[in-house]
């Protein structure tokens, strides 16, 4: 088989995020869990994440898909089948540009799912990032801020206050590193970085209303990126949603200018 730098290139980004999202419903609070009917599986090297009671598709999808193997049609029947016990109606098939087959969403199709909208898939290297001025201030979160960290994560993505239950026990594992901007003592962003070997991911990044504009996000990419190359990170990776003239995306913007690339869209495939 040839060698495939960018198959690669995608598998690594794909398992990541994978893998961050397994640790986040693996430490579910069993309570949580009950409540929300938080549950998760794998199926082979695909992740299906299922929240009955939050209607975002980011608690309520499958990836990634085709990329070790392909995908058959009675793979995503036991998919379906899984979405239906658990998940919420808000659901998808996350389906990167490499999947195989590529009449996999022919299936999807026939099974009721339309394309909705897509995710960037961005990556950059491991070189140092760029100065970023600003007056807020940044600090690595411990164990004993997580609720400081939760709370403040959810103000800024207007969450239900209970999700601060979901998101609290990762604060101080192994492999995460989470850190807030603040105004003074008052917190404005969050963000947080989790490690893989040589890869980092980035997520959690959340910035209260009164805070936007403000370069909260920069800095907080910027930490991170510290962070990563001092654990011998040598590529980092993100997701957004896609920034189009009808829907901008700031998370776009922030991680261009701190040398993000573009790889690829991951399309989303869904009922509602």
């Amino acid at each position: 088989m040839n060698y495939n730098p960018l198959l690669e290139l995608v598998e690594k980004a794909e398992r990541i995020e994978a893998l961050a999202a397994a640790e986040l419903y693996s430490h579910t609070p069993p309570d949580f869990a009950a409540e929300i009917g938080v549950k998760s599986q794998w199926f082979g090297a695909s992740l299906a994440l299922a929240a009955h009671h939050i209607d975002w598709t980011l608690f309520n999808r499958v990836f990634p898909l085709g990329l070790d193997h392909p995908v058959t049609e009675h793979f995503i029947d036991d998919l379906c089948a899984f979405f239906a016990g658990n998940a919420n109606p808000v659901h998808a098939f996350q389906l990167t540009p490499l999947a195989q087959p590529h009449h996999a969403a022919d299936w999807l199709k026939a099974r009721g799912y339309r394309h909705r909208d897509n995710w960037t898939r961005l990556v950059r290297d491991g070189s140092p990032p760029h100065v970023i001025a600003s007056d807020l201030d940044v600090e690595i979160i411990t164990a004993e801020q997580a609720e400081v960290f939760a709370h403040t994560m959810n103000r800024a993505f207007g969450a239900p206050e209970a999700l601060a239950k979901w998101f609290t026990p990762l604060v101080g594992r192994p492999n995460w590193h989470h850190v807030m901007a603040f105004d003074g003592d008052h917190p404005a962003a969050t963000a947080a970085l989790f490690i893989d070997g040589d890869v980092g991911w980035l997520g959690f990044a959340g910035t209260l209303p009164k805070y936007r504009g403000l370069g909260a996000q920069s800095l907080l990419i910027h930490k991170r990126i510290e962070i990563g190359r001092q654990h011998g990170v040598k590529q980092f990776v993100a997701e957004v949603v896609e920034d189009t003239p009808e829907r901008r995306n700031p998370s776009d913007h922030n991680l261009r200018r701190l040398g993000f690339q573009e790889i690829y869209k991951r399309a989303n495939w869904a009922k509602a």
